[in-house]
């Protein structure tokens, strides 16, 4: 299986500074403990809820055209879909271009012209009716009602709530995310989401005492030396290149000027050499080395480390009742 590097501030320094670092511990000589306190480790805690949240959150993405809208039989929520019924009257003469029969409107959607409804609507149920005012716009189509206060009155038909589809291996594999079965799916899903809250948890437990110097020098000196090298190449400034967008991963930010580009990246770099440190000082004092000689370059060393530090954090796992 291949190793995920599972460090998200460390990509702004993958993608400017470490190609011109070497692959060797770049913390060898130093003592750590000087540097980092490490959070309780490997029982790292972690709240199930959470878990089963980040979890939802991912099938949901994943799985995002597979829904189907469902009747329920409570309250409207800001994020169903209601059916209605309503007039639109002035002054007692009914509208009829403004006024609706099983109309459906989702009230997490953005609507011009019923956006106004929404609260409103929240908490209504199946049955309930409903008034409600708004003045059209001056330049409304239907001259005689322009610039009017209007009046809605109508009933809520029915509740409806998007509901995700049941998981299948049919499903799953129509995908074509990796797996063929939703057992396999759903095992990938727990343990990528683990992995991951635990790292996190690790590195909101982990306090930096102080940060080695040379390490940073050398890291934010690479960054400017990658900026003015892109930004020649692009044949702008700096500061033209920064405003126009500094590419990140997939994405590209846009900076107001090169000093809040630096100060941007200086804090990233920060972010990263707190996980390296941490990265480095837990493989040392549970003496995890590379597991493959083939392994030299620096994001798969870091990787590789982080992966064996996370198996024996999934083993020791602490669970948490989520704090409400």
């Amino acid at each position: 299986m291949k190793k995920k590097l599972i460090i998200t501030v460390l990509l702004f320094v993958l993608a400017f500074v470490f190609a011109s670092c070497g692959s060797a511990n770049p913390y060898k000589g130093l003592d750590l403990d000087e540097y980092i306190t490490p959070g309780a480790f490997p029982e790292v805690e972690y709240d199930k809820s959470e878990l089963e949240s980040s979890i939802k959150e991912e099938i949901d993405y994943h799985f995002s055209d597979s829904k189907e809208l469902k009747e329920v039989e409570r309250e409207a929520k800001d994020d169903d879909t209601v059916e209605l019924t309503f007039k639109v009257t002035f002054e007692d003469k009914e509208i009829e271009s403004l006024s609706k029969e099983a109309f459906e409107f989702d009230l997490s959607s953005e609507n011009e012209e019923l956006n106004f409804l929404k609260d409103v609507l929240v908490g209504k149920k199946k049955g309930d009716e409903f008034t409600a005012t708004r003045t059209l716009a001056a330049d409304y189509e239907e001259e005689e009602y322009a610039g009017k206060e209007v009046t809605y009155t109508g009933t809520v038909d029915k509740v409806s709530e998007y509901v995700m589809a049941e998981l299948t291996d049919e499903l799953v594999a129509s995908k074509n995310l990796g797996y063929s079965t939703k057992d396999e799916y759903m095992a990938h899903l727990n343990d990528e989401n683990l992995r991951n809250i635990l790292w996190q948890n690790l590195l909101k437990n982990t306090e930096v005492k102080k940060y080695p110097e040379d390490r940073l020098k050398k890291l934010y000196d690479n960054t400017v030396t990658n900026m003015r090298f892109s930004a020649s190449a692009a044949g702008q400034s700096d500061e033209e290149y920064v405003k126009a967008g500094v590419p990140m991963g997939y994405y590209r930010i846009t900076f107001d000027s090169v000093e809040e580009y630096l100060t941007y990246a200086l804090n990233s770099i920060k972010s990263s050499v707190k996980e390296e440190m941490l990265i480095y000082s837990l493989a040392d004092k549970f003496g995890i080395k590379v597991s493959d000689s083939s392994i030299t370059e620096d994001t798969a060393v870091l990787s590789d480390l982080q992966s064996q530090l996370l198996d024996m954090a999934v083993e020791k796992a602490v669970v948490v009742e989520s704090a409400e």
